[in-house]
């Protein structure tokens, strides 16, 4: 069976634009990622609401992806394959980030993975790092009551410069890379995270992806 750890932020763990809740396992694009790959697959969903690459907000030095990265993958070794999905959270303005920091911060990630898996990870399982950028912010941000967080739509120009910033890092660092951006939509209700129909286009995105990496 080959072990999947699922890495990041709201869009990971579900998060319902609608209501602020969860989607349920059977709408989110891991699980639904696990009903396509089947039973020879298991699917570790670790998606936290607000998760940052390696920044520490005030108060909540948790949010941080670097924070809790060690603690996490030292508690689902064996894996064969880790799924990063993060950076949409450091477009906060409060961060003052650009998108080659952004970028510089998810190297770091997947540097410090690697290191982690190659202690830890027992040596005959080599496990694969899966980097997939942000999807888009659209001016749908604009109805959010978060919007100003982002920099309204000024975070929609920022956005789409980091797919291309991704994909070099990962051709650098060796990783399997998809775009976020041409893998599902941001839900017209906040323009950030993702409906029903995105995480289904999500997880068939990701799937096919698995089914050529292994």
């Amino acid at each position: 069976m080959k072990r999947i750890l699922c890495y990041g932020d709201s869009n990971t763990y579900g998060y319902n634009p609608e209501n602020e809740r969860r989607y349920p396992k059977e709408i989110r694009w891991t699980g639904r990622l696990s009903h396509i790959l089947g039973d020879n697959y298991e699917i570790i969903e670790e998606g936290l609401n607000n998760r940052t690459t390696t920044l520490e907000p005030p108060e909540e030095l948790w949010r941080s992806g670097l924070f809790y990265l060690e603690p996490c993958l030292r508690s689902h070794i064996p894996l064969d394959l880790v799924i990063i999905m993060l950076g949409s959270n450091d477009m906060k303005i409060c961060f003052q980030q650009t998108p080659e920091l952004i970028g510089r911060h998810i190297r770091l990630l997947i540097q410090k993975t690697r290191e982690i898996l190659s202690l830890k990870n027992p040596p005959e399982k080599q496990c694969k790092i899966l980097l997939i950028s942000p999807i888009l912010i659209s001016k749908h941000i604009c109805n959010a009551y978060y919007a100003n967080e982002f920099g309204g739509l000024s975070a929609t120009n920022f956005s789409t410069q980091l797919s291309a910033i991704y994909h070099q890092i990962a051709r650098e660092e060796h990783c399997e890379f998809l775009s976020g951006q041409d893998c599902s939509n941001p839900s017209v209700l906040d323009g950030l995270h993702m409906d029903p129909e995105g995480h289904r286009q999500m997880a068939e995105a990701v799937a096919r992806k698995i089914s050529v990496i292994f």
